[in-house]
């Protein structure tokens, strides 16, 4: 009788650490695979955290060039404004210098020739100034232009950007959604 008791309790020994074997595999296998999608939700999250990081970095430079360029289009919008107060001034000095030779042409027709020569050479250089003025007018015209072509482009860009960012964050959103619903259905084959 011993023996027997002996044989069934031996029997009853493999046939358990059979079944725990297979169980444990069992375990093993769903834990490496949980454990596997882990991984590579760590690496996709990583990956758009690197991707946000990125885009932050671009929406700062753009921020500065911006803030560079308004910086510019305020110099040029001064030097404008000062090139006009001069081209004002210029005309001003014109306007003196045509009334100055209607007076003197009124007073002094008997003046010589040499003193005319002088007067439409005041006319002449207060004329140049003008037409120096009007075209510093111009480039700081165009310059304004430039700089206000730049500011509409990286305003542009910078809502490019701004939707990269949302998007971004959308999809580490999602991947995270993902993720916490592979962690919840590892948790309940468990």
């Amino acid at each position: 009788m011993k023996k027997t008791t002996k044989v069934v309790a031996i029997s009853g020994l493999v046939l358990g650490m059979i079944g725990a074997g297979a169980g444990g595999a069992t375990l093993a296998d769903n834990f490496w695979q949980g454990h596997q999608n882990i991984v590579a939700t760590k690496a996709n999250i990583d990956k758009l955290s690197a991707k946000i990081d990125s885009q932050k970095q671009q929406l700062k430079q753009v921020s500065s060039q911006l803030e560079t360029i308004q910086s510019q289009l305020s110099q040029a919008q001064s030097d404008l404004q000062t090139a006009k107060s001069q081209a004002d001034n210029a005309n001003n000095q014109n306007q003196a210098l045509q009334s100055q030779l209607t007076e003197l042409q009124n007073k002094y027709n008997t003046d010589t020739q040499s003193l005319q020569q002088q007067i439409q050479q005041k006319i002449a250089e207060g004329q140049q100034a003008v037409a120096q003025k009007q075209q510093e007018v111009n480039q700081k015209q165009q310059t304004i232009d430039s700089l206000t072509q730049q500011l509409e482009q990286s305003k542009s860009q910078n809502a490019s950007t701004n939707n990269d960012l949302n998007q971004a964050i959308q999809d580490a959103q999602n991947v995270k959604d993902y993720s916490d619903q592979a962690v919840a259905k590892a948790n309940s084959n468990n």
